[in-house]
């Protein structure tokens, strides 16, 4: 029982460390986003979508990405301060699993220090997946109710409604629906979206009005739209208590609210009428959904800045040549991806002046600097479980201090490849000192079949006695157990 306690406390600790540093990164990748769209006032808001929605993809699969950088040969970003903001929280944040020395094991306070560190990770961890439950049942229980609706919701014709000409577009594919339990005009399902409309619709307004108001759900389903907004609520619920990516994703709903209504513009719908249907809609007291229609009436300045943008006679028609600025979004997040990305340096020695360029300039202030980044990076590489780039830094580095920084690391790892990495360091180095912290280590993991088999091969007697002083106390320690 305490070892399957102790295997969901690492392992929610693990997680919330994860999203911890998940939610930073998504800062360095959201903010020039934001920036870009403040600063150049995109006046079509198809363009601000686009920008907004190549934002939350990148945030999306963010962790993807740093996964395949580690396969990939992507090189880090040129400069240290960059790595020094963006690995900035994974310094400061303590490991869930902290790594001690033996000697720390004995002190008094190391179960105390473990067992809070590890409570508080747990904590934040449980604090997160209560709000994710919570903001997904919200999203799961409007999507049932939506298709409850949509059940029970009786199809018309748009020659029903008085809006012919709908059908006379080319648009009559699109299946219509009079629901009940709706009171606003809404786009409802995943595979094959259907409009619904409330059930009375036809007593509160005119056939103009209904015809732009099913041009405006109309545009979201030729744009996909529904498929976006099902991504969007998932990733808003994972995000739920960060608030940058709740602000895009509420202004990627706005965004996306006036793009249709350019597009029913555009068709001809006489800008008045079409205000005066959003008005009535509004008037009827809609509640905004959390999935379907978060930000159609969310708010007085919601429907404010979308009558004044109909009404405008400097409204911009939409245009059909995005690509150009889709394409200047996808380059913006590129770029910012591969700083906030960790890249895979293509050897030891660009990891070498990472480390070393801040601590040479002299200065104590740059000396902190530089002790931070080493230890940052020498952390990320342990992290990663990259054995080869510690092992090549431990035998080949120029800087004594840096090679006996990556043999204690090295020693410090646990878990698949740790040990066979300090075998292939033993074998490698040509270090006495090195060979017998190897062989220290290799005791403490009562690795009995390595030290044997070294043991028996190794020429050198002072390091054949090292071994066999460390098979004796794992015998003794076994026959101390054993009694």
């Amino acid at each position: 029982m305490d070892n399957w306690l102790n295997l969901m406390a690492d392992k929610s600790g693990d997680a919330a460390r994860f999203l911890f540093m998940w939610s930073w990164k998504s800062l360095f990748l959201l903010g020039p986003v934001w920036l870009s769209v403040k600063l150049f006032r995109f006046r079509t808001p198809a363009v601000r979508y686009q920008f907004w929605l190549v934002g939350l993809i990148a945030v999306a699969v963010l962790p993807l990405l740093s996964l395949g950088s580690r396969f990939l040969s992507i090189p880090e970003s040129p400069s240290p301060a960059i790595t020094y903001v963006v690995e900035m929280p994974a310094g400061i944040a303590p490991p869930a699993r902290p790594t001690l020395t033996a000697s720390a094991e004995t002190s008094p306070d190391f179960q105390a220090r473990l067992l809070s560190i590890s409570f508080l990770w747990t904590l934040l961890f449980i604090v997160w997946a209560a709000g994710f439950l919570f903001a997904l049942s919200r999203v799961l229980g409007s999507y049932l109710e939506l298709c409850r609706g949509r059940a029970t919701a009786r199809a018309v014709s748009a020659s029903e409604l008085g809006c012919a000409e709908i059908e006379l577009a080319g648009f009559e594919s699109i299946e219509i629906k009079l629901s009940p339990a709706i009171r606003s005009p809404l786009l409802a399902g995943f595979i094959r979206p259907a409009v619904l409309l409330p059930h009375n619709i036809m007593e509160w307004s005119t056939a103009e009005e209904r015809v732009s108001i099913l041009r405006h759900e109309i545009a979201h389903a030729q744009r996909r739209d529904f498929h976006i907004t099902h991504f969007q609520a998932l990733l808003g619920a994972v995000f739920f208590f960060h608030p940058l990516v709740r602000y895009v994703c509420h202004q990627l709903s706005v965004e996306r609210e006036m793009a249709c209504d350019c597009g029913v513009l555009d068709l001809g719908t006489p800008p008045s009428t079409y205000a005066a249907s959003l008005l009535k809609i509004a008037e009827r007291n809609i509640s905004a959904d959390p999935l379907y229609q978060p930000a159609a009436f969310a708010s007085k300045k919601t429907l404010e800045r979308r009558i004044n943008m109909i009404l405008s006679k400097r409204r911009l028609p939409s245009s059909s040549r995005r690509w150009p600025f889709l394409t200047l979004a996808i380059a913006l997040i590129a770029v910012t991806v591969w700083i906030v990305v960790p890249g895979r340096p293509a050897g030891a020695g660009q990891i070498q002046d990472q480390i070393s360029q801040p601590s040479r300039s002299g200065g104590m202030a740059n000396k902190s600097k530089g002790t931070w980044i080493r230890e940052s990076l020498f952390k990320a590489l342990g992290d990663a479980k990259d054995f080869d780039k510690l092992i090549d830094i431990a035998l080949t580095d120029s800087d004594a201090d840096l090679r006996h920084r990556a043999v204690q690391r090295l020693t410090e790892l646990e878990g698949d490849g740790s040990t066979a990495a300090l075998i292939e360091l033993y074998s490698r180095s040509e270090d006495i000192q090195v060979k017998k912290t190897m062989l220290e280590a290799l005791g403490e993991r009562n690795d009995y079949g390595a030290l044997s088999s070294i043991a028996r091969s190794e020429p050198d007697p002072q390091l054949c006695g090292v071994a066999l002083e460390q098979l004796a106390r794992i015998e003794k320690t076994s026959d101390s157990r054993d009694r």
